[in-house]
């Protein structure tokens, strides 16, 4: 299976339906905790770390919970999590040189992060977020992908706005609405897990509904 191909949604039919990095290289997920923000995440990492490609997984809290695949890498703590975005930054680099020299990459290469919102709130942790900005911006011709997820209130920064798709889970207020994706929700997002709606590219908002995962069901309006 391609690992740029990740199955994170069921159609309206019951089909699956993949994220593709291909297209649309990063993406950042507000959803308040219960949504099923936690369960987009783990999928993305567990997908590529099992499908030939590298994935590391940083949370800005020690404790992970549970969901992770052993091949995927995990970082715990603030401090490994700016290290670990500070290493993306300079695969990035290394990665873009090795394209100059018209050399192979070695594969695709994810970088999740959750609940990163601390990064923009936080005046000591300014070299982590412009090394993040590098990796959102330069990350899609290096292989380099991110997905992110913050409380869909918080003030992500406009210009990382500008280089992910994004998806919300459940009903959200009307301002960090208006601010994540402008005016209204296409339809009315239910309040239980896995109803959300995708900003992908240049592409209008449309309603989507994640894949349930084992021993989980979405939940009924």
């Amino acid at each position: 299976m391609n690992p740029s191909q990740i199955p994170l949604f069921v159609t309206a039919e019951g089909q699956p339906e993949a994220f593709d990095l291909d297209r649309t290289p990063h993406l950042f997920v507000a959803a308040r905790p219960g949504l099923g923000g936690e369960d987009v995440l783990r999928t993305a990492a567990n997908h590529v770390a099992r499908h030939g490609g590298r994935a590391d997984f940083g949370i800005g809290h020690p404790n992970p919970g549970t969901g992770l695949d052993p091949k995927v890498g995990l970082h715990t703590g603030r401090d490994q999590v700016a290290n670990l975005i500070e290493a993306a930054r300079q695969e990035v680099d290394a990665r873009l040189w090795l394209l100059d020299q018209d050399q192979e990459l070695d594969g695709l290469r994810l970088l999740v992060l959750e609940d990163v919102g601390w990064l923009w709130s936080r005046r000591d942790r300014a070299q982590a977020l412009d090394d993040l900005l590098q990796v959102g911006f330069l990350g899609r011709a290096a292989g380099v992908h991110l997905v992110l997820s913050a409380l869909p209130d918080s003030a992500v920064p406009v210009e990382l706005l500008n280089c992910v798709s994004v998806l919300t889970l459940g009903p959200v207020g009307r301002h960090p609405r208006a601010r994540l994706f402008g005016g209204e929700p296409v339809q009315p997002l239910r309040a239980g897990w896995g109803s959300g709606e995708l900003l992908a590219g240049d592409q209008p908002p449309r309603p989507v509904t994640l894949a349930p995962r084992p021993g989980r069901a979405t939940s009924a309006a």
